[in-house]
C-alpha cells in the first residue's frame, strides 16, 4: 500500500512564526534595498557583535530572514513539522522548545566562530533556519517512517531525510568558507535529537 503524506492543520504558533518570518523579510528587503541598510548586520548574531556589547543578538538573530527560498523552506518546515510537534507537545512545552533551540544554537555558533576566528567573527548568524533544523530532526525521531517529499519530487522516510539535511550541514561546515553557519545548523540539529530523545512528558 502507498504511504500518504501527512498534512497537519496549521498551528497557532506556527503561524505566528511564519507570518512574523515574512514580515522579517520584508522589512530587511526594504531596508537594503531602500535604505541600503543590511538590517541582518544588526540583528544577526555575531561574535563581534557580542564583544561589542549587541547582546540582544542572542535573542533578534531569528528575526533576520534574509532569502526568499530559505523563508519559503522554513515557512512549509513550519506548517508540516512544527505543527505537529506543537499539537503533540502541547503549545507550552513547544515554545520552551524553540527558546531552547535559539539559545542553545546561537551559543554553539558564537564558540565556533571563536575557535575559527578570522572573518566568521563578524559574519551574522541569521533566519530560523536552525528552527526548521530542530525540528526536522525532533520529527524523525518520533515519526521516522513517515514519507517526505524531497525536493517536492523524491519521496523520503523522515529519518532519510533528516540524515541527508545534516550530511550537507556538515559538508558545507568542513568544505566551504564560512561554515559556522553549518555549525550553527548541526548545532540545532543535535539539541533537537537531544531534547526529542530525552524528553519528559510535562514540563
Amino acid at each position: 500500500m502507498q504511504q500518504q503524506v501527512h498534512l497537519p492543520t496549521l498551528s497557532k504558533v506556527n503561524k505566528i512564526l511564519i507570518i512574523t518570518m515574512v514580515v522579517s523579510f520584508i522589512l530587511h528587503s526594504v531596508s537594503i534595498n531602500v535604505f541600503k541598510f543590511p538590517l541582518a548586520q544588526v540583528l544577526g548574531l555575531s561574535l563581534s557583535g557580542i564583544k561589542s556589547g549587541f547582546i540582544f543578538q542572542l535573542i533578534t538573530y531569528p528575526l533576520a530572514n534574509v532569502g526568499l527560498m530559505e523563508v519559503l523552506f522554513t515557512g512549509l518546515l513550519f506548517w508540516f513539522l512544527g505543527s505537529e510537534l506543537e499539537n503533540l507537545w502541547g503549545q507550552r512545552k513547544y515554545i520552551i522548545y524553540l527558546v531552547m533551540t535559539a539559545l542553545v544554537t546561537g551559543v554553539f555558533y558564537l564558540l565556533v566562530s571563536a575557535v575559527m576566528g578570522g572573518q566568521i567573527s563578524s559574519y551574522p548568524f541569521h533566519g530560523m533556519a536552525a528552527f526548521s533544523s530542530a525540528m526536522c530532526v525532533s520529527y524523525a525521531v518520533i515519526y521516522p517512517d513517515r514519507m517526505f517529499q524531497f525536493f517536492f519530487l523524491i519521496p523520503v522516510k523522515a529519518k532519510y531525510f533528516c540524515m541527508i539535511l545534516a550530511a550537507m550541514a556538515l559538508y558545507q561546515g568542513v568544505f566551504t568558507p564560512g561554515g559556522a553557519q553549518a555549525w550553527g545548523q548541526l548545532a540545532a540539529m543535535a539539541f533537537g535529537f537531544g531534547f526529542t530523545y530525552f524528553s519528559f512528558e510535562q514540563i
